[in-house]
């Protein structure tokens, strides 16, 4: 802190301006609190001053005038100025406080109000703090004939929290004045808590839990150190199991401990190069196969970060040298590696909240090691490629998130994957440019699974099967409105530019020499399909056509690339027959003249 008279030497009138708008904000009765008050309070809490001074004596009288205000941060800032600035010892307050206290049985309760009340309290922890004070012994016995004759329990922390600070400076133990009261008394929960800290210690070898005060004071002894991994695993086990004392709030700090750095520094073998760490990632799978989890009884925001906490510890099993052991055909954790993939897939689309797509694209970023560090192309087993494609999957839809936050998780993991030689070798990449290293990486990784990826699907497959009869019908757009998700929600997402870009992905892949898709399609229908949205092109004549709606231009773009890419690339497993081709060659000729691109 700075001397007050310092200040006012440096800067001349500062200290006066401040105590003048103090003052005139007094006047301020629109709003519950002019604006002005804390800002300045906070200023003055930053000075101190131990003489008797005019300006001294100002400060204090202007500042005592917010001690019964309704904003307990006013009061708090209120007391810590005057802790600061008042010669008088905490005796002297305690004093005070109790003459208020009984003078209250015979004027009434209106007398002592509890803010101030409170205020005085305050001012004694403030003035204990900084030592002003002339005996322990005695200010100990006041403040607990002052928390015998108080009922608030916000003002009782506070007496608790000054029990303390007088037992810091001597070997005795002070009491405390114990009431029944209901567990939604304002304060009852904070101060039970400084009770039982104060009290006892924590037993977290084998915690006995009869409450959820006593279930929350072992998880905050728990996730006090990264070297109680194994405790906070056997606690999280046995908290699942006794419901009534399980809720989201002690759930997720015990996944945040597990997620923390240090935790997963321990557990993961790269950094350790302990074998069997991965016992502790399989325990830690094993808890997160509760049903609590699977149900989303405790939030979505903690069956996310289960999500996440799965994500971490499949990864460290992957990361192991023996991992094609852990994911074999019939093990249990390919299963669970393809569960976690479609979580995060679900999680990633934009009609969940922030938090959930925010959790998706950062469980993503968890398996990023094993994208750089496994080839899965011929090195994992079919049923667990499921699992790779979903996660690209994720990826392409966060990329297309509305939330730049949330786009630049995606890129992250986009610029973190291997790279084909011939594409771009920049560390850091922009986010058209991460979009481009997902699907070439798709394409060149998991080419047994390519029917699943994204796009591959939405550029060819999906198009090849359209209904010919259905095209572009007449159907009633979706309600959409400000607080209804629906077209246009997503300001940044536009689908026919994504296309756009999967078929040039597709189109450069496949001119670098590289093997075929080997994609069964049914030639005539792709014809059908192309003669079909052709001949729309041709003949419609309105301003707000069909094919310029936003599914309608999307729907076009994707057959425009099927056509294409059939035609033209090595894309299909049996080639068209010369009509075939010699048709969609006009197709390609007729979307040239009257499409967008």
């Amino acid at each position: 802190n700075v001397n007050v008279e310092e200040v006012a030497a440096r800067f001349p009138g500062l200290v006066q301006l401040l105590l003048d708008k103090l003052e005139t904000s007094l006047e301020n009765k629109k709003c519950l609190l002019d604006p002005s008050i804390v800002p300045i309070l906070t200023i003055l809490a930053r000075m101190e001053s131990s003489s008797q001074s005019q300006l001294n004596i100002q400060v204090i009288r202007c500042v005592e005038k917010f001690s019964n205000c309704s904003v307990v941060q006013v009061r708090s800032l209120t007391a810590q100025i005057l802790g600061q600035f008042v010669q008088f010892p905490a005796e002297e307050v305690v004093a005070k406080i109790l003459r208020k206290l009984e003078d209250e049985d015979i004027v009434g309760r209106d007398f002592y109000c509890t803010n101030q009340r409170h205020f005085d309290v305050l001012l004694v922890l403030e003035l204990v703090k900084r030592d002003k004070l002339e005996c322990h012994s005695t200010l100990s016995t006041s403040m607990y004939e002052v928390d015998q004759l108080t009922h608030c329990y916000v003002i009782k922390a506070e007496i608790l929290l000054i029990q303390e600070f007088l037992k810091s400076k001597t070997s005795e133990a002070f009491p405390t004045h114990i009431v029944g009261t209901y567990v939604c008394e304002p304060g009852f929960h904070h101060w039970k808590q400084l009770q039982r800290q104060r009290d006892s210690s924590v037993d977290i070898e084998n915690p006995s839990v009869n409450s959820f005060e006593e279930a929350k004071d072992v998880v905050e002894a728990v996730i006090s150190s990264a070297d109680n991994v194994d405790r906070a695993l056997t606690f999280l086990q046995k908290l699942l199991d006794t419901p009534q004392h399980c809720n989201g709030l002690l759930v997720s700090k015990l996944i945040d401990f597990f997620l923390s750095d240090d935790v997963v520094e321990k557990l993961n073998p790269t950094f350790n190069n302990q074998l069997f760490n991965s016992e502790a990632a399989m325990d830690l799978l094993d808890a997160l196969d509760h049903d609590l989890f699977q149900s989303e009884q405790l939030g979505v925001a903690t069956s996310g970060k289960a999500m996440k906490l799965r994500a971490s510890c499949l990864n460290i099993m992957l990361m192991q040298e023996d991992w094609e052991w852990f994911f074999g055909d019939t093990s249990e954790y390919v299963s669970r590696l393809v569960e976690n993939s479609e979580q995060i897939l679900k999680y990633s689309a934009p009609e969940n909240i922030e938090t959930s797509r925010q959790l998706a694209g950062e469980s993503l970023l968890a398996y990023l090691p094993t994208f750089k560090q496994r080839t899965i192309k011929d090195k994992m087993t079919l049923v667990l490629q499921f699992g790779f494609v979903n996660f690209l999957n994720a990826s392409l839809v966060i990329l297309q998130d509305e939330d730049p936050d949330l786009r630049a998780i995606a890129v992250k993991f986009g610029s973190g994957l291997p790279r084909m030689d011939w594409t771009c070798q920049y560390p850091a990449l922009s986010k058209h440019l991460a979009t481009n290293m997902v699907v070439w990486f798709g394409l060149d990784q998991l080419a047994q699974v390519i029917e699943l990826f994204t796009p591959v699907v939405e550029t060819i497959i999906a198009p090849s099967h359209l209904p010919v009869d259905s095209i572009l019908t007449d159907q009633s757009p979706p309600v959409a409105g400000l607080f209804k998700r629906g077209d246009g929600v997503n300001v940044y997402s536009e689908g026919g530019y994504t296309m756009l870009t999967y078929y040039s992905c597709i189109k450069q892949y496949l001119l670098h020499d590289n093997p075929g898709l080997g994609l069964v399609l049914n030639m005539d229908n792709v014809v059908l399909v192309g003669q079909s949205l052709s001949e729309i092109l041709k003949t419609e004549r309105m301003v707000f056509s069909k094919t310029r709606t936003v599914k309608g231009f999307k729907m076009m773009t994707s057959v425009q690339a099927m056509v294409n890419l059939v035609v033209k690339l090595d894309v299909t497993k049996s080639k068209p027959d010369e009509d075939q081709k010699e048709e969609m060659n006009r197709i390609c000729s007729s979307f040239t003249d009257h499409a967008l691109w």
